[in-house]
């Protein structure tokens, strides 16, 4: 788990100018642990609005606490546009960068 982390973690660091929290990206890739494996589920597809609904749904609303539509939209844009030279945006860099941009890395890690 230790590689994947360290993985992640440098993934992360292209898209950050702060240090990257590991106790975020160790959560996150405890709870997505069963889908990273999966070639469909592992990346992020900024371009089909189904999956951007899915996050907001699933990530947002259920694990993030989050509710507000418009905010939720707004931050997937900016991460989808953060990330938009990367062809295949992993989940979880996807996910840290919304969390972060939500500021709810926090309250994330404490469940």
């Amino acid at each position: 788990m230790e590689e994947k982390i360290s993985k992640y973690t440098t993934d992360i660091e292209k898209f950050v100018d702060s240090k990257v929290n590991k106790k975020l990206v160790e959560a996150l890739a405890k709870r997505l642990a069963s889908v990273m494996g999966k070639a469909d589920a592992k990346n992020v597809a900024c371009g089909d609005p189904k999956e951007m609904e899915r996050v907001r749904r699933n990530f947002l609303k259920k694990a993030l606490d989050f509710h507000d539509i418009e905010k939720s939209r707004t931050a997937m844009e900016k991460v989808c546009q953060t990330m938009k030279k990367t062809k295949l945006k992993s989940r979880i860099t996807f996910y840290y960068l919304l969390a972060t941009e939500l500021k709810k890395a926090k309250k994330y890690i404490e469940g």
